[in-house]
């Protein structure tokens, strides 16, 4: 952090403010509060947050990486998949900045490789429920039996499109019909 771009109360004194840019990212309030305390200053870990919010843009530096929901957005998955797989595989590789997670731009990449990006024409399992104008458990169910391609991406499903299209025109040419494992296996053959 840049000293000289801080925002600081009149009441911080200078080796305060010292001891905080140096150490707020690895050591994190409750020891600060506490290493305080040794010097004679009374700052409670909560003052020390919000002097750290106040700050916000000179500690989270974007170069430094994403935070492990803006990174779970980037790589289309849910935000504790991508905490679970992290914190069993990757956690000496996590940076942490107080007390959020900093997911940098190397350890991103090696996280596309395991969460690939979604094909072009899949789709989300909620647009496949509204298509179909099924229940989510009955979506899931027929692309575990088979009935609908998908990919299953962290927890999500990403259905076929083109297989959704498929099948709603199928089931609106044979509207007698309550199943649609004709309509797979009839494109099959």
């Amino acid at each position: 952090m840049n000293p000289e771009e801080t925002h600081f109360p009149s009441d911080w004194t200078e080796p305060c403010r010292k001891i905080f840019l140096m150490r707020y990212e690895t050591h994190g309030p409750k020891w600060l509060s506490e290493k305080f305390k040794t010097m004679g200053v009374i700052r409670t870990p909560l003052a020390i947050r919000s002097q750290a919010r106040r700050n916000t843009k000179l500690i989270f530096n974007p170069t430094n990486g994403h935070n492990i929901r803006e990174a779970a957005g980037m790589l289309g998955v849910g935000y504790t998949t991508l905490y679970r797989t992290l914190h069993t595989h990757y956690k000496d590789r996590l940076k942490k900045y107080a007390n959020l997670y900093i997911v940098t731009p190397e350890l991103l990449k090696e996280l596309e490789e395991i969460y690939p990006p979604i094909p072009e024409g899949y789709i989300s399992r909620k647009e496949a429920c509204e298509r179909l104008d099924l229940t989510p458990s009955m979506v899931t169910r027929h692309l575990r039996n088979g009935n609908l391609r998908g990919i299953l991406h962290g927890t999500r499903w990403y259905i076929d499109g083109k297989d959704v299209d498929y099948v709603v025109n199928w089931l609106k040419k044979n509207p007698h019909r309550v199943s649609f494992k004709w309509a797979r296996w009839k494109k099959e053959k």
